[in-house]
């Protein structure tokens, strides 16, 4: 593996869940998963705690000041320059969203974080209302959000982790990791997913290595370990792994069973008391256990749910199975599925996301449609009335990358731009003019 340099910065920020990478959609996972608490599972009760205080910090690391000479083209998105203006510099290539914090890499090379306290870690402020600088990572293509953590992946092939990291999720055992480190993978990495407390990185094609919480079983590693701090190997018995994406504390992956493109498998494993593996039961599985699923072609794994659309030459389907309570499977009359059942009405496009209790998707046309709860207006219909079935997102452009944090869901728009919309309770859409719940589509500001 290329080793990428470690800088030191005495400021930290950045954690989360979902993932957006401009490389592949297909390997991101969208723990859209930011991964808080819940009546039947709750993590560290730190992580749930809303800041009393706002500390709105400066712009760091930006070059000078409005009309200081900032130039586009110069490889540095200044202070004063947006994405719309110059997205040579500015423009946003991998995006992911957390428990409440939000992340993006720019072309510029930097990382820039937003929202609250768990995961960023910025200097000891409570809460960043504006996309902040995270120092010390370069090359990075995407990017995966855990409950309170976050991991990057750089061109090279090396992960960095930072933030809370109780389990080991951002590499070692620590309350939290200010400094993005490295993670000693057993190959380069080229793929994401993180999970609640836990992170798992595709490696070298046929591999899955995971670390962090393992009490459920979601490292695949066939314990129950508490915790691993080493990537510890997720071995197929044949095939390729093409996607991965983990929830709360499951986690799911895809790999082809031979060399024919559309001869694919869903495996997973992990916590499965609402049936988000989809095997008919509600038993935990430690073993790779398969899904009975056919050619699925991207993976969104939430809290407790889980969605894989179904594409080859003859169809393209999206199925969810697992919790319904807020309607989060697409499914009306509902409560919960054990199995795959297909969204009716929904021809599935590129993008697929899940958040807690709430799933976003474009449709073949590249619209975006989101629906389940909808209480912080994660669904970008306008109102917080939650919605059973596919519901457009108003005032979005089409074709859009969605990534879907616990309560809050944003977009990388085609021209580079990013939108979010949802609870901004502590920040998450980047901008201090914001509303909270906001129940529209708004521009982070800085980027």
């Amino acid at each position: 593996m290329k080793h990428a340099s470690r800088v030191l910065w005495a400021a930290a920020l950045c954690a989360g869940l979902g993932s957006c990478s401009s490389e592949s959609a297909s390997s991101k996972p969208d723990v859209g998963v930011a991964e808080p608490p819940d009546a039947t599972d709750s993590v560290p009760a730190d992580a749930s705690e809303a800041p009393d205080a706002q500390i709105e910090p400066a712009d760091v690391g930006q070059v000078g000041d409005a009309g200081s000479g900032e130039r586009c083209g110069d490889h540095r998105c200044g202070s004063t320059e947006t994405a719309a203006q110059c997205p040579v510099d500015c423009g946003v290539r991998a995006l992911c969203a957390g428990e409440v914090h939000t992340c993006a890499a720019l072309n510029d090379d930097t990382v820039r974080c937003w929202g609250g306290r768990e995961g960023h870690r910025m200097g000891g402020a409570v809460q960043l209302t504006r996309p902040t600088e995270v120092p010390g990572l370069t090359s990075v293509v995407e990017l995966s959000c855990g409950a309170a953590h976050t991991c990057a992946r750089t061109r090279d092939g090396a992960v960095f982790c930072w933030g809370r990291s109780g389990y080991g999720e951002a590499g070692r055992v620590a309350t939290e990791v200010f400094v993005p480190e490295q993670v000693a993978l057993p190959g380069e990495a080229s793929g994401l997913a993180s999970g609640a407390s836990h992170t798992c990185a595709q490696v070298s094609g046929s591999e899955v290595a995971c670390w962090g919480q393992g009490s459920r079983g979601q490292l695949g590693d066939d314990s129950y370990a508490p915790r691993r701090l080493a990537p510890t190997s997720v071995r197929l018995e044949r095939g390729r792994v093409v996607a991965l994406a983990a929830g709360h504390h499951h986690t799911c992956l895809e790999h082809s069973a031979n060399a024919t493109p559309l001869m694919r498998n869903l495996a997973c494993f992990g916590l499965n008391d609402k049936g988000q593996l989809g095997v008919s039961d509600t038993t935990w599985r430690l073993k790779r256990t398969g899904v009975h699923f056919t050619a699925p072609a991207a993976l969104a794994a939430g809290r407790v749910h889980t969605c894989a659309q179904q594409s080859d030459s003859t169809t393209n389907k999206l199925f969810c199975w697992g919790d319904n309570g807020s309607g989060q499977l697409g499914i009306a009359r509902v409560t919960r599925t054990l199995t795959p059942r297909e969204v009716v009405g929904f021809s599935p496009g590129a993008s697929l996301t899940a958040g807690a209790r709430h799933t976003c998707a474009t449709d073949a046309q590249g619209a975006a449609w989101c629906w389940g709860d909808n209480r912080s207006g994660q669904l970008g219909t306008g109102t917080t009335t939650a919605e059973p079935t596919p519901a457009q997102v108003k005032g979005l452009a089409r074709g859009p990358q969605l990534v879907a944090g616990w309560n809050h869901t944003c977009a990388l728009l085609t021209d580079s731009t990013v939108r979010c919309w949802g609870d901004n309770s502590q920040g998450q859409m980047g901008s201090p003019r914001a509303a909270s719940p906001q129940l529209s589509p708004v521009e982070p500001e800085g980027l």
